[in-house]
């Protein structure tokens, strides 16, 4: 069996695993989605002490945000006066999990990790958020003068709104990045053999340090971390090492500490780092101890499917589902792409780094609509580029402006 064939038949079964739960995730993100309105979570985030800090974390366990479309959430809740603490737990507690995670946990790792894994994203939020209210240094101030937005969509209360939500704009955000975990879990469990990671670098901390090294500087979606982990876990990677690198991941990546330290400032930053590897192995030693106390039935253990065998009749049809919304994603953004560059003489174009999903479009269009003389505002998430086309019988925005609104809500511009 040649390298590409079994890696083709990893990867297959590894979606056909996921997809049933994956979809049904969708749709409670996108009903959850509907009812969170920028006025209830401004609301809950406001003030001072643990509750606002306690408040954040917990509403950011089942919100479909990832880790770079949170930035802009958090600098928006900063200028609305939410304390430092609040904004560092919801923004550790955010990428982590969610609706659509919970359930994509609970089909590759089993019931017991998906529960554990969202009661952990909200103790490590509350932890680390505690951590940077009382040890970061001076206040952060906020203009009382300033308006502040969170780019939150106005709640989708109808069924066809949910459904768009759910399998339209979430696949848009998370198509690449589920490819790539999948594809890096199919390369993981042909190239690994079986039970290397737990014969070289045991089940414990020496598969926990591995995990953190993998974790910490790359951008994964929560999503898109589970087969990864899954993959690792089969190769002989503890649970607690897997969990390590589904907080590690999502909630950390180079571009994104750089975006809290231009909020924050490198202090807050570093605390923030420090507090989240140090829960995170903390969580995952105890995760460790939990599986040695549990019947051996109520564990799953990982086992990706290196047969590629054609899985159930609901898998199949969830998976053959699931293929058509991810390439019809990517053919659209493609077609979209190549549509905008076309006409790019006509416009204001920046390059903006830092994007990578639709909430976080959403934030950029709305920041740069409010600017004197922008008419229309697109967004290319591929490329990161904006396109700014001028008002009718306007010059359009001035190019200082544009930057600094983009650069306001934790992007880079150029």
């Amino acid at each position: 069996m040649t390298f590409m064939v079994a890696f083709l038949q990893s990867c297959w079964g590894t979606l056909l695993q996921m997809a049933p739960a994956l979809l049904l995730g969708f749709l409670a993100a996108g009903i959850i989605s509907a009812f969170m309105s920028e006025t209830f979570v401004k609301k809950h985030l406001g003030g001072r002490g643990l509750a606002p800090i306690a408040k954040a974390a917990l509403l950011g366990v089942p919100m479909p945000l990832c880790s770079c479309g949170v930035l802009p959430v958090a600098a928006a809740l900063r200028r609305s006066g939410a304390s430092r603490g609040a904004i560092v737990a919801f923004l550790i507690s955010v990428p982590q999990t969610g609706a659509d995670n919970i359930f994509v946990v609970w089909s590759l790792l089993g019931l017991a990790f998906a529960v554990y894994s969202p009661i952990s994203a909200f103790l490590s939020g509350l932890f680390g958020g505690a951590v940077c209210e009382y040890y970061g240094g001076r206040k952060q101030q906020t203009d009382p003068g300033e308006t502040a937005t969170l780019g939150m969509e106005k709640p989708r209360k109808t069924i066809p709104a949910i459904l768009k939500y759910s399998y339209l704009t979430l696949v848009d955000d998370i198509a690449g990045a589920l490819l790539l975990g999948i594809a890096i879990a199919g390369i993981i469990a042909v190239m690994i053999p079986d039970g290397w990671i737990g014969a070289h670098l045991g089940s414990g901390f020496g598969a926990m340090i591995l995990m953190l090294l993998a974790g910490i500087p790359v951008y994964v979606c929560s999503s898109g971390s589970v087969p990864i982990a899954a993959a690792f876990m089969a190769k002989g990677a503890g649970p607690g090492a897997a969990l390590v690198f589904l907080i590690t991941g999502p909630a950390s990546n180079a571009a994104g500490l750089a975006a809290i330290a231009r909020m924050l400032g490198w202090r807050c930053a570093l605390l923030f780092l420090v507090s989240l590897v140090t829960f995170a192995f903390g969580s995952g030693l105890l995760l460790n101890e939990i599986y040695t106390l549990l019947p051996a039935d109520a564990v799953q253990l990982p086992h990706p499917p290196h047969g590629g065998g054609a899985g159930s009749p609901l898998q199949l049809i969830c998976g053959l589902i699931l293929l058509a919304l991810i390439a019809y994603s990517l053919i659209k953004n493609h077609l979209t792409s190549r549509r905008k560059v076309m006409a790019e003489a006509e416009m204001l174009v920046l390059q903006v780094s830092g994007m990578s999903c639709r909430h976080c479009a959403g934030m950029v269009t709305e920041a740069l609509q409010q600017l004197p003389g922008t008419g229309e505002v697109e967004v290319d998430l591929n490329t990161g580029k904006v396109y700014i086309r001028p008002a009718d019988g306007s010059a359009g925005p001035e190019l200082a402006a544009a930057r600094t609104a983009v650069e306001k809500l934790g992007f880079s511009c150029e």
